[in-house]
C-alpha cells in the first residue's frame, strides 16, 4: 500500500510531480490528490483491468490508464469515492449529507 500523503499533515501529495498540474490542465478543471486516488482506486476494483492486464500483474507493479475524457475521468472519482466509503465502512470519503460512521 502507498499512502496518498509524504507528511503527517496530508499537505505533500505521493503524486508524481506535476502530474495534477498536467491533468487540470487537460481536463479544464482542478484534480485534486484524493481525487486521483479515488480514480485509481476505481480502476483498481473493476474486474476488466485485472482480467485485462492479469500477465502484467503477475510480474509488475499496477499501472493506471489515465482517460482524456474528462466526464469519463470525473465518473471514476465519483465510483472510487464511493467504493471508499464502502470499504471503509463510512470512515473516508463521506457523501454530503452522510455522517461519517462513528463510534458511540
Amino acid at each position: 500500500m502507498v499512502p496518498l500523503w509524504r507528511d503527517v499533515l496530508g499537505t505533500e501529495s505521493n503524486i508524481t510531480a506535476g502530474l495534477l498540474d498536467y491533468l487540470a490542465q487537460a481536463y479544464g478543471e482542478s484534480v485534486l490528490p484524493e481525487d486521483f486516488l479515488a480514480y485509481c482506486y476505481a480502476i483498481l476494483a473493476c474486474p476488466q483491468y485485472t482480467r485485462r492486464f492479469t500477465e502484467d500483474l503477475a510480474t509488475s507493479s499496477p499501472r493506471i490508464p489515465i482517460t482524456s475524457d474528462v466526464e469519463r475521468f470525473n465518473r471514476g472519482v465519483e465510483l472510487g469515492r464511493r467504493l471508499i466509503w464502502l470499504h471503509t465502512y463510512g470512515a473516508r470519503f463521506v457523501p454530503k449529507g452522510k455522517r461519517p460512521n462513528t463510534e458511540e
